[in-house]
């Protein structure tokens, strides 16, 4: 009888390991497609169909002059930047390399350049745009043309008074549109294949390595360049409203909940999701349920502070830092927690963001 417990308790034992090593999810070329097809190509999709519509808003302002259309072309900026917001944890590897980043979305711009382009009255095509810098072009730029100084009346009627300066505006949708399908294209024919079968011991060809370290990335660059530094809580406690993303329109947190957003899609929501590997190894869920009530706490703090990060930055820095601070603890929990339990060396962090 004892003879038959035993066996049966090794029977057991046996069929429960077997069945966590079947649950156990790896990281290999499949789950990398996949991830490429589920979040990658679907978010960059998303940005192209939004400059689509921003062009086309663009357009129906051209004609109507109107202020509802310019309404509808100055909202569609901000839907179409923060879709951007959530693409950029994808930047890296070769799309990283071939600066595609800095080419849509580089700030600070330089608005002297800006104006002297526009006096010249130039054919503003592709071959205008690929000889200039990345900071008379881009999403940057069309915030300045759109918001001016978060005075948008004025904006509007220097684009009305100025068909050169309209012209300028649709010069640069269309660069940004040639740059989104153009990042698609290298995906498809030149770096997905390379990227879901990287798994070298280097981290620039380890396609995990890779994914997270762009998380971290992100998640770094928004703690540091896009609050800390402009609220004075980095090395210097210097102030500076105006090096903020997005400052012009007072859309500076919107962009960054909009890459929050894509964080806690890509970790929990998306059906290839990266915390359904985290918790095949660590079966108690802890690390992801403190990511999620990190970023819940994330929440919470930007609705208490009820206000855009110029504002607050000008009249109270102090009442940001809530968000800087959980915004640091959530790095940490990837930065250190994620990377150590999926064995990833995480690499030094490009704080200017570019």
């Amino acid at each position: 009888m004892k003879y038959l417990i035993v066996v049966f308790t090794f029977i057991l034992i046996t069929t429960s390991c077997k069945s966590n090593d079947d649950t156990e999810i790896i990281m290999n070329n499949d789950f990398y497609q996949s991830y490429y097809e589920e979040n990658i190509l679907l978010s960059l999709e998303k940005f192209t169909e939004e400059l689509e519509v921003l062009k086309q808003y663009v357009l129906d302002f051209e004609t109507s002059n109107s202020d509802i259309d310019y309404d509808k072309l100055t909202t569609q900026w901000l839907v179409t930047a923060k879709a951007y917001s959530r693409a950029e944890i994808y930047n890296f590897g070769l799309i990283k390399q071939r600066f595609f980043d800095i080419n849509i979305y580089n700030y600070p711009i330089n608005t002297t350049q800006i104006e002297n382009n526009i006096t010249e009255e130039a054919n503003y095509d592709a071959n205008y745009f690929t000889t200039k810098s990345t900071v008379i072009k881009g999403l940057g730029t069309l915030e300045y043309l759109l918001f001016k100084d978060f005075n948008p009346k004025i904006a509007k009627a220097e684009l009305l008074n100025d068909t050169s300066r309209l012209d300028y505006v649709l010069g640069v949708t269309d660069e940004l549109i040639r740059q989104a399908n153009l990042m698609i294209n290298t995906w498809q024919t030149e770096y997905l294949n390379i990227y879901t079968n990287a798994n070298e011991s280097l981290c620039s060809n380890n396609a995990k390595c890779l994914t997270i370290n762009q998380i971290i990335n992100v998640l770094d660059v928004a703690k540091v360049t896009k609050i800390g530094k402009p609220s004075g809580f980095e090395k210097s406690d210097n102030v500076s409203p105006n090096s903020l993303e997005a400052y012009r329109s007072r859309n500076s947190l919107a962009l960054i909940e909009a890459i929050l957003s894509e964080v806690e899609y890509v970790y929990f929501t998306s059906k290839t999701n990266i915390s359904s590997l985290v918790n095949s190894i660590d079966n108690t869920n802890k690390i992801s349920t403190q990511i999620q009530n990190k970023l819940n706490t994330i929440d919470q703090e930007i609705i208490l502070f009820n206000n855009n990060l110029h504002d607050g930055i000008t009249s109270n820095p102090e009442s940001i830092r809530p968000i800087y601070n959980a915004l640091k603890e959530l790095n940490i929990l990837f930065a250190v927690d994620i990377s150590s339990i999926l064995s990833i060396t995480v690499l030094p962090t490009d704080n200017d963001g570019d």
